[in-house]
């Protein structure tokens, strides 16, 4: 659960436009959320509606991020004191773009995701960020961008994956550390077709992937933008599955052996850049000049506990939910499996009651032909993405049916 840019309070508020609070506002969404948010985290929650939560008490969170504080779109105006408890100065801006001194709503978030970050690493716990503006230089004020892909690449080790909506359009953006260090200019894609090249361009960028000869998984972290789940659009969801291999011991799970582990050579290499030196400080290393904590063996670059394995996608047809003589019906749209995962006699990952008849029980052969697991993945952590993104950059065919998925009957 995320707050987005068309929620609504009892107190009316502008599109696309959130003030920091405590405000009716904040208290408004409390009140409604109250059953979601830890009691813990009331009073960060009351100044802007963001939070964190132990799915898996000492071991798994999630953090639920207010994105409209790093939004370009959200300059409004005061309108004095019936928006909030607190009176504005008339005309000031609803923030200010992530400065880095002040108390600018989207700093002080940023602020305190990365104090999350450090407490839950110091646990030695594993966390999914959620938000509804998916990080993006058209979206994001370009300081708040910055600052936020830093954090993903410095808790890169801790960070299981990123979730984000708002776009409506099914697909995921690959961010790397050249777009945080010298992000391209803003440019908000807008007009009838800007589905349309919104897909132009992330096809161009996964050609330009697939021409590299070696990738740095350190320097990359992935953004998941799901479709609708509203009737303005075609309403889906998606039914993860995850790596819980070792989730019933009692002690430290694998991820809290990720830093305990040997070094390998380059990692040792690595480890002795003493960023204080005028000629490391612009290395990849030292650019942030804060710690960045990546290694091969955590959740996010190998499939181990906690790792997300894939999903299923289910979708309502507009047949189905314009059919006022029966409830609509989810039917599986496709899963990013692999054709041998999906038939591993030892694993379970869809319920045979949700899939398509013609799949019960059906053989490989079978899968392939119905185009129902058209990509592939081996699991979802950065590598498989990466992966992925290179053969959608090489292969036409499967690019088209890719672009066929994120439009589904768009």
């Amino acid at each position: 659960m995320t707050f987005g840019t068309n929620d609504r309070s009892r107190t009316v508020i502008a599109h696309n436009i959130m003030y920091e609070g405590p405000s009716t506002v904040t208290n408004d969404f409390l009140e409604s959320w109250r059953n979601f948010v830890p009691f813990p985290s009331y009073q960060v929650f009351q100044r802007g509606v963001y939070f964190s939560v132990e799915l898996v008490p000492n071991r798994l969170a999630a953090i639920s991020l207010n994105t409209l504080y790093w939004f370009d779109s959200n300059k409004g105006k005061s309108v004095g004191s019936a928006v909030c408890l607190h009176i504005h100065i008339a005309g000031s801006a609803a923030v200010d773009g992530c400065p880095k001194k002040g108390n600018d709503p989207g700093t002080l978030e940023l602020d305190w995701l990365e104090v999350q970050l450090k407490i839950y690493r110091s646990r030695k716990m594993q966390v999914w960020l959620t938000g509804h503006v998916a990080p993006t230089e058209g979206d994001y004020f370009p300081r708040c961008f910055t600052r936020y892909g830093e954090i993903a690449l410095r808790y890169q080790d801790t960070i299981l994956g990123h979730l984000f909506g708002h776009k409506n359009l099914d697909h995921f953006i690959i961010h790397s550390i050249d777009d945080i260090l010298a992000p391209t200019p803003p440019m908000r894609i807008t007009g009838r077709k800007k589905e349309s090249l919104i897909a132009d361009k992330l096809h161009a960028e996964f050609k330009e992937l697939s021409k590299q000869k070696k990738v740095d998984y350190d320097d990359y972290f992935i953004v998941n933008i799901g479709p609708s789940v509203i009737p303005e659009y075609t309403p889906s969801i998606r039914v993860f599955t995850y790596n819980v291999t070792g989730a019933d011991s009692d002690g430290s799970s694998p991820v809290a052996k990720v830093d305990d582990e040997p070094l390998d050579s380059e990692e040792m290499n690595a480890s002795k850049i003493d960023c204080r030196k005028k000629d490391n400080k612009n290395k990849k290393k030292c650019v942030f000049k804060k710690p960045r904590h990546a290694n091969k063996r955590s959740p996010s670059r190998r499939n181990t506990l906690w790792s997300p394995t894939g999903y299923a996608q289910f979708y309502i047809p507009e047949s189905s939910w314009t059919n006022v003589s029966r409830p609509p019906l989810y039917e599986l749209e496709y899963v990013t499996y692999s054709l041998s995962n999906l038939r591993d006699a030892n694993v379970t990952l869809i319920p045979q009651h949700l899939l398509p008849p013609e799949l019960r029980g059906g053989s490989i052969e079978t899968l392939a032909k119905s185009n129902y697991a058209p990509f592939g993945l081996r699991d979802l952590t950065i590598p498989s993405w990466i992966k992925f993104a290179r053969k959608l950059g090489q292969r036409k065919k499967l690019w088209k049916r890719f672009r066929d998925v994120m439009f589904l009957e768009t």
